[in-house]
């Protein structure tokens, strides 16, 4: 296929000459959780931010998930944008505890990554 046979505009849509669109594949893809963070202490009953960056290509949906240890404790959202941030509503009903993990995870490409340890606790 000859280059001139697509267009990649400013702000990086990629379509052929007919102004079909389609992806291109990133390359490598890869998900890192930046918040929680360790020693972060995560109130139940309060809001907080967990956020990641990815690079590549992930899909436009990712599930994020708690674990306790290697524990999985509950989905959290199934289906989260990948806007790096979620707003995540910490239920009461979580015990207070060490050794807490968030894991964010694009299934349709099996990246994923968990967060350092963190601490929740009730108030």
């Amino acid at each position: 296929t000859n280059v001139s046979d697509y267009v990649v505009s400013n702000n990086g849509a990629v379509t052929n000459n007919d102004g079909v669109g389609f992806d291109v594949d990133g390359g490598l893809k890869s998900i890192t959780v930046i918040a929680p963070d360790s020693g972060d202490h995560v109130d139940t009953g309060h809001s907080f931010n967990i956020r990641w960056n990815f690079t590549g290509n992930i899909s436009k949906k990712v599930r994020i998930d708690l674990f306790k240890g290697s524990d999985k404790v509950e989905t959290i959202v199934k289906r989260a944008k990948y806007n790096k941030k979620f707003a995540w509503d910490v239920p009461g009903n979580l015990a207070d505890g060490t050794n807490y993990r968030i894991r964010v995870l694009d299934k349709a490409n099996g990246v994923n990554d968990k967060s350092d340890a963190f601490t929740i606790e009730t108030h």
